[in-house]
């Protein structure tokens, strides 16, 4: 312990540190003291206190050379370690100056990407159930390597896969904690109500789904969509694919399949079914007023 401490202890005499004057380093002054007291001890004999006489110059001039000598010799050591003093400040500076650059041109990209949110118009039906409540999360995934302090805004296939494969699983785990309570004969919106359940289901990807989305169901079901939770996936794709288009021409590889298997694949069809009807019956019921839920049931057939 005590040789570490010696060998810091050397290490910090030797050291250059940028953030220091330069005229607090032990190694600035350590040439210094290493020529200079030897000239004045060489200088010695040939001192005087009184003002030479002209006419002995030319001796002085002698005599004193040496010692000039060796005193000049702590000049080229301590011009070097300026030298590289200096060296270290500029490429502190340049860093610090980068380290802003980055810092401010991650805030500004992240408002112009947010501005560009604002102004998405997504195809229908999604533009009237899907709204965005969370850009930021939209951010980390369309620009998964940006960071406040690291610029760099490409968007590499299989980490963006990755994040929205992570995502994915949220979103089933999500909804998967919902079907085994009502398996297990409770019901699954005694804590959370239908609506709410609904709101949250697209959290992880910063999507808010509205009550609107039980209108196209079944609608867009007699297609490719065979029932709310295909469309609420689909709709992530749109976001996504709306979303990357801000500076990726090719964004990502995500398919709907990608998205839907891990949901679709885990559970047997039938307590899905279940879920589903119970979740659009519960909404309707919650409605309330009488002209939203006839609204609703005239263009609504149950999943069953």
């Amino acid at each position: 312990m005590k040789n570490k401490t010696r060998i810091n202890k050397l290490k910090t005499f030797w050291e250059i540190n940028r953030n220091k004057p330069l005229h607090k380093h032990y190694i600035f002054w350590a040439p210094i003291l290493l020529f200079v007291p030897w000239a004045l001890i060489l200088s010695f004999p040939t001192w005087c206190l009184c003002w030479p006489n002209t006419a002995n110059y030319d001796e002085i001039l002698k005599t004193q050379g040496f010692p000039i000598f060796i005193a000049s010799l702590a000049v080229p050591f301590t011009v070097v370690i300026n030298r590289f003093h200096s060296s270290y400040q500029r490429a502190e500076s340049n860093r610090l100056m980068l380290q802003n650059m980055t810092f401010n041109q991650y805030f500004e990209h992240r408002m112009h990407f947010f501005t560009y949110l604002e102004s998405l118009k997504f195809r229908h039906p999604y533009n009237t159930f899907v709204s965005i409540n969370d850009p930021d999360r939209l951010y980390k995934i369309v620009f998964p390597l940006n960071k406040i302090d690291y610029q760099d805004m490409s968007a590499p296939n299989d980490i963006v896969t990755e994040k929205i494969r992570n995502n994915v699983k949220e979103v089933h785990n999500y909804v998967v904690g919902f079907i085994n309570e009502m398996d297990k004969g409770v019901d699954p919106f005694s804590e959370v109500l239908p609506l709410e359940f609904l709101s949250k289901v697209g959290e992880s990807f910063g999507v808010h789904i509205d009550q609107d989305i039980l209108i196209h169901v079944n609608r867009e079901g007699k297609k490719e969509v065979k029932s709310i939770f295909h469309l609420v996936f689909y709709s992530f794709l749109e976001v996504m694919q709306s979303a990357g288009q801000f500076s990726h021409k090719n964004f990502g590889g995500w398919t709907p399949v990608m998205a839907l298997d891990p949901l679709l694949k885990s559970l047997p069809d039938k307590k899905l079914e279940e879920f589903e009807k119970y979740l659009v019956d519960r909404i309707i019921a919650d409605l309330g007023d009488d002209e939203i839920e006839n609204k609703f049931k005239s263009k609504i057939i149950n999943p069953s």
